[in-house]
């Protein structure tokens, strides 16, 4: 699954970086990382709990973007309902026609369980990580 951050306060919609650095939302308010990029797990922090309300991780289908950047499936109307249905047969997945039944989700973290709220300790060790230690 592809994964990005969505602030709901400010529109900003951000990929996390492939190297695990932060990256955060136009406003500031939304930070995400990911804990384990290979395994799709990401974090959000907020500096305010009440922020919170603002954060959100969109989940893309990979099989269903790769379909349709690749050309003549996507192409067509025929071929993304194809694709479409693909996507969302994928039991235990919240892509899944029992779930969301679509290849695109937008969750609160915590949702799934790869996807989480840090804390001040994480995000404290994160920004040290990206700093050098340099944190003041």
């Amino acid at each position: 699954m592809t994964k990005a951050l969505y602030c709901i306060a400010c529109g900003t919609i951000r990929t996390f970086r492939r190297n695990g650095g932060l990256t955060a939302c136009e406003c500031g308010a939304i930070k995400g990382w990911w804990v384990d990029g290979a395994r799709g797990i990401a974090q959000l922090y907020v500096n305010h709990l009440d922020d919170r309300q603002y954060g959100r991780v969109i989940g893309l289908h990979n099989g269903f973007l790769r379909g349709a950047a690749a050309g003549t499936a996507g192409q067509t109307d025929d071929g993304n309902r194809v694709l479409h249905d693909l996507a969302t047969d994928a039991p235990n997945y919240l892509f899944d026609k029992s779930r969301r039944s679509c290849w695109a989700v937008v969750i609160a973290p915590g949702e799934s369980n790869d996807t989480s709220w840090a804390t001040d300790e994480q995000f404290l060790a994160k920004q040290q990580e990206a700093t050098g230690g340099l944190v003041g």
